[in-house]
């Protein structure tokens, strides 16, 4: 979903700027899929002039 769909659709309009990302299950679980959610998040974001900050 593009950045500017997801501001409309909940109104945030300009106000949205980034979307944080949590695994599923707990601490130690959810380290588990870490891996291949940002492979995926690499693959989907690539050319969007989104990514990983930090």
């Amino acid at each position: 979903m593009l950045l500017a769909a997801l501001q409309e659709l909940t109104g945030q309009q300009g106000r949205l700027s980034a979307i944080a990302v949590s695994n599923a299950g707990d601490v130690r679980d959810g380290l588990d899929n870490t891996d291949a959610v940002v492979t995926k998040l690499r693959v989907a974001l690539n050319g969007s002039g989104w990514g990983e900050s930090g």
